[in-house]
């Protein structure tokens, strides 16, 4: 049996080969400033098993349409799939089970993969999306009733750059989801700085999107409520001095 085979193409994108022969890649930007062999990467590869996204970002999406159309690989998206809604959908789960009072589940909206999960999750409760002013494609979806696709946002909350809602995303957020809102990059900032001081958490700016809407009012649920704190990928120097 042979053993593992790793390739970095920068950022995040990895060619993985494993002792089987299988081969399968992480988010394939391979023509990037950092991997100088980046064409001659992409004209080799021939035969890719699967492919897996982990973000919407064209840095992370890269090459890997044209690698799947040429290679036949399968494409695990990061959000726009039945099983990724699904398995995000289990966070809803485990609150609604072990807190059967709550009656509202805030949670950060990107693509749509947690959004719409927690909605199919939380049984009937009121749900609410929060994304970065910036970038705040699904609130403009959510209220027109059509998926809009914007410009790559200049946000801190990186985990929410996305440029659009997934489709299977938006079907189920317009049909379960009570309301959309956003958030400026001040608010959400100071909510991080607090929130991280009185949990002792590191938490990403995407991840406290749903506090800062609760301290901004933009949603003003009844009964108890639940806020999904999703990421831990700070940039410490976000903090200041």
């Amino acid at each position: 049996m042979g053993e593992t085979e790793l390739t970095w193409y920068g950022q995040s994108g990895y060619k993985v080969v494993m002792p089987s022969g299988k081969k399968f890649l992480i988010d394939p930007w391979l023509i990037n400033p950092v991997f100088e062999k980046g064409k001659q990467e992409l004209a080799a590869l021939r035969d890719v098993d699967l492919i897996l996204l982990t973000h919407g970002h064209g840095d992370h999406v890269g090459e890997s349409v044209e690698i799947a159309e040429k290679t036949g690989a399968a494409v695990i998206p990061p959000f726009d799939h039945e099983h990724i809604i699904a398995g995000a959908g289990t966070a809803a789960l485990e609150i609604v089970d072990e807190w059967p009072e709550v009656a509202s589940v805030i949670t950060p909206l990107g693509g749509g993969g947690l959004l719409s999960g927690t909605s199919l999750g939380a049984d009937g409760r009121d749900v609410y999306g929060v994304e970065p002013e910036a970038g705040n494609d699904g609130e403009r979806s959510f209220h027109s009733g059509s998926i809009v696709t914007i410009d790559p946002p200049k946000t801190i909350a990186d985990g929410a750059r996305t440029l659009a809602i997934g489709q299977r995303n938006f079907a189920i957020i317009r049909q379960r989801v009570r309301d959309v809102v956003s958030v400026n990059d001040e608010i959400l900032l100071e909510t991080l700085k607090w929130a991280m001081y009185r949990t002792k958490l590191v938490i990403e700016p995407t991840g406290a999107l749903g506090l800062a809407a609760l301290f901004a009012g933009k949603i003003r649920p009844k009964g108890p409520v639940a806020v999904v704190i999703s990421g831990g990928n700070l940039d410490f120097g976000l903090l200041g001095g």
